[in-house]
C-alpha cells in the first residue's frame, strides 16, 4: 500500500513538473489537434477536424445557437468528435441509440476551449481527497501558456465570440 502510494506521488509530481514547464503532458488531445509522432509533448493540427472547428467558431460568430448548429451538423451528418477518435484508433465506443449525434452540450463546450486559440490551461482542479471529487479553482489561480502551440481559431475571433455567448442575436 506504502509502495502504491509513493509511485503515485512521483508520477503526479513528475507530471506537475512538466506542466510547469508548459510541456504538453495530457493523455488525449483536444478535436482538432492531434500528439506530434516525434515529439508526443507537440500539437499538430489536423486539418479534417479543424476545418469542422472552424466552420463550427464562423457560424457561432454568424449568430447561430449551439443549438441550431448541432442540428445542421446531424442534418449534413457530419462525423462527430468520438466518430474521428474511433477511426483513428485512439478510442473505442459503442454509440447508444444506434448512432453518435452532435449535441450542444459539445458544440459550447468547443467554443468555451482556449486550446483553439493556441493557449494550454492546466490547474483549473484541486481534489483534497485521494478519490474525492475535484472542485474547479478560481480562474486567477489556473496556469496559462499562451500561445503553447499553433492555433486554429483567431484570437480575436475566440475572445469575441466567449463575450458575445450568451446574448440573443437579432
Amino acid at each position: 500500500d506504502l509502495y502504491c502510494k509513493d509511485i503515485s506521488v512521483k508520477v503526479k509530481s513528475s507530471l506537475e513538473i512538466k506542466k510547469e514547464k508548459g510541456i504538453y503532458a495530457n493523455g488525449s488531445c483536444t478535436f482538432g489537434y492531434c500528439k506530434d509522432p516525434e515529439d508526443r509533448h507537440k500539437l499538430l493540427i489536423v486539418e479534417e477536424e479543424a476545418a469542422i472547428v472552424k466552420r463550427i467558431f464562423q457560424m457561432a460568430l454568424d449568430g447561430v445557437s449551439s443549438y441550431k448548429i448541432a442540428q445542421q451538423f446531424n442534418t449534413e451528418r457530419i462525423k462527430t468528435p468520438i466518430e474521428y477518435k474511433i477511426e483513428r484508433g485512439i478510442a473505442s465506443m459503442k454509440p447508444k441509440g444506434g448512432k453518435f449525434a452532435w449535441n450542444a452540450s459539445t458544440i459550447c463546450q468547443m467554443l468555451r476551449n482556449v486550446t483553439y486559440a493556441g493557449d494550454m490551461v492546466y490547474d483549473k482542479y484541486e481534489s483534497t481527497e485521494v478519490s474525492g471529487k475535484a472542485k474547479l479553482k478560481p480562474r486567477k489561480e489556473w496556469k496559462v501558456f499562451r500561445n503553447h502551440h499553433k492555433a486554429i481559431i483567431d484570437r480575436d475571433i475566440f475572445e469575441y465570440i466567449q463575450k458575445s455567448r450568451g446574448t440573443k442575436k437579432d
